[in-house]
């Protein structure tokens, strides 16, 4: 699997854990529909905030946390299951990525890392596209409480022993 210069392949022989950062409207979203194995198991704790726990964009960083438990869950069953999973998530909380990153190693994960990284006026552009199209939106404010988080979050979680860091910058999605 082509991902820009890089190349995914594995993930039929070992399992890979997909784990990704980046502010709500960076494009994670858009980066994982073209670049993940079909096989993999796509968890997003922003579709489950909105979706499971009737978010609305004044609301997102008050139900978050327990979207972001519902995520986790998830995810430690596929690891049970030995299903390849994306935690779609902000990785604004970097202990919250360590267990995550333990776990998976501990259960013979390959471990990917992928940091979408736009800067916030775009991130929040991005948001109101998707919210004019018909999907969700976040409140500007969560995305620049979210993303500044993010970048001291993304020093400390590449210090982890990953198998691969993909940290993808970009200005703005074609």
């Amino acid at each position: 699997m082509n991902i820009g210069p890089y190349t995914i392949d594995e993930g039929r022989d070992q399992p890979v854990a997909f784990i990704m950062m980046g502010a709500p409207g960076s494009g994670k979203s858009s980066w994982i529909r073209g670049n993940t194995p079909g096989f993999a198991k796509w968890i997003d704790a922003d579709e489950i905030n909105f979706r499971e726990f009737g978010a609305s964009p004044e609301k997102y960083l008050g139900t978050l946390a327990s979207a972001s438990k519902v995520a986790f869950t998830r995810y430690y069953k596929y690891l049970k299951m030995g299903k390849s999973p994306i935690l779609d998530g902000t990785g604004a909380h970097v202990g919250k990525m360590k267990e995550v990153f333990d776990a998976g190693k501990a259960a013979g994960y390959k471990m990917y890392l992928v940091y979408v990284d736009v800067p916030v006026d775009t991130a929040i552009e991005r948001n109101q596209e998707r919210a004019d199209a018909g999907g969700r939106k976040v409140h500007p404010k969560a995305i620049r409480s979210v993303w500044e988080k993010i970048q001291a979050s993304f020093k400390e979680a590449k210090r982890l022993d990953w198998d691969k860091v993909y940290h993808v910058k970009q200005k703005k999605l074609k």
